[in-house]
């Protein structure tokens, strides 16, 4: 009788444990999910305000069409040096855009990336190219006919996320002007990525 009680007590000891492996693998699973909603979240919020901030000389470059965008969150670890994390959410857009041979259309643009330029400064945006100085005078050489120039970005970090842009050529002559233009924000905001476009 004895090893009968011996052997219920162990039996409800695997169970008690069993249990609470359960429990701790239920929390984790909604720990994951609850920092994907978080991220998601700071994501598409940092995404929107950043696009309002900007959006009349996007609209002009063809960025228009940007409204609630959906965030993309990943499950996997990525890695950044010696910095990692289990969960990143990006919220992106991406236009083709073709301006064309009319000379009223690319002055229109000039002026926009101009503004576009000026207005990334005033809300800390930092602009890199290899190319040129500014996206005005990215704009101007693409508009002038440079059908092979190197890429511009650029990239802002704020309290909870990564923003970047990238706009490079997409055509060749003689076809009318044309580039890819992509702007994502994403969540959170690592140490490593933050300069990076």
């Amino acid at each position: 009788m004895a090893q009968a009680t011996q052997s219920k007590k162990k039996l409800w000891l695997i169970i008690l444990l069993l249990v609470l492996l359960l429990a701790v693998a239920a929390y984790l699973v909604n720990l994951q999910k609850a920092k994907q909603i978080y991220f998601g979240y700071e994501s598409r919020a940092a995404f929107a305000s950043e696009v309002k901030k900007l959006r009349d000389p996007l609209n002009t470059l063809g960025f228009s069409g940007v409204n609630k965008r959906p965030s993309h969150c990943t499950k996997n670890a990525i890695y950044f040096g010696s910095e990692s994390t289990p969960i990143e959410c990006t919220t992106a857009y991406q236009k083709y855009v073709v301006i064309g041979k009319d000379t009223s259309t690319k002055n229109l643009f000039n002026s926009k990336a101009a503004e576009l330029d000026s207005l990334m400064k005033q809300n800390g945006w930092t602009v890199k190219s290899y190319a040129a100085p500014s996206l005005t005078a990215w704009f101007q050489g693409v508009l002038a006919g440079k059908d092979y120039y190197p890429d511009i970005g650029g990239y802002k970090n704020t309290a909870h996320a990564h923003c970047g842009f990238d706009i490079n050529v997409a055509y060749s002559n003689p076809k009318p002007v044309a580039f890819n233009i992509q702007m994502h924000c994403d969540s959170p905001a690592l140490d490593a990525a933050k300069g990076a476009f």
